[in-house]
């Protein structure tokens, strides 16, 4: 999944709750910064491949970061239960949202154990269409074109010696109201 689809996650949920502005963008962090392990691909295609959906998609970490995330909250018991509840919103979205078969390995690095989605459902948050009859929709022009460029990277996605990949499954578009 997209950084920017995590960062929006985070901000859709944290407005759902009664949160300050503060709150909710340690919420934004926590749903995105597990992505800071995608920056082994300054290493080389092999090193990400190797070391993303490791290094920072595990237990561990989240409970890391939402330790940290905690300095700033009033609250520091709710403050950590809700920054870990953000942090796994992010394993939740790259388990169904990633590509299939990418593993995630949520008990590193105590087991090198992980879990496997073998089918492909894609998310993407995206603003809704102002209409004047007032309903939510996405907008279409944009989830069309996400939905051609999955199409499109569909065969890009594929890592040195994967089997082919399925059928490409296109974004579902969520509508948010800001």
């Amino acid at each position: 999944m997209h950084v920017q689809t995590h960062i929006m996650s985070g901000w859709c949920v944290g407005n759902w709750l009664s949160l300050t502005a503060r709150q909710r963008l340690c919420c934004m962090i926590a749903t995105s910064i597990a992505d800071l392990d995608g920056l082994s691909l300054i290493f080389g295609q092999e090193a990400y491949w190797t070391w993303h959906h490791k290094l920072c998609h595990n237990l561990a970490f989240a409970v890391l970061v939402s330790a940290v995330l905690t300095i700033w909250s009033a609250s520091r018991f709710f403050g950590f239960v809700l920054y870990l509840a953000f942090a796994h919103l992010h394993l939740l979205l790259d388990y169904f949202g990633s590509g299939p078969d990418w593993p995630l390995y949520y008990l590193w690095p105590f087991s090198s154990d992980f879990i496997v989605n073998r089918k492909r459902l894609g998310i993407l948050f995206v603003a809704e269409h102002h209409r004047s009859d007032g309903s939510l929709r996405p907008d279409a022009r944009y989830c069309g074109a996400m939905r051609k460029n999955a199409a499109r990277m569909h065969h890009a996605e594929s890592r040195p010696g994967d089997r082919p990949l399925a059928a490409p499954t296109f974004p579902t578009c969520i509508a948010v109201r800001f």
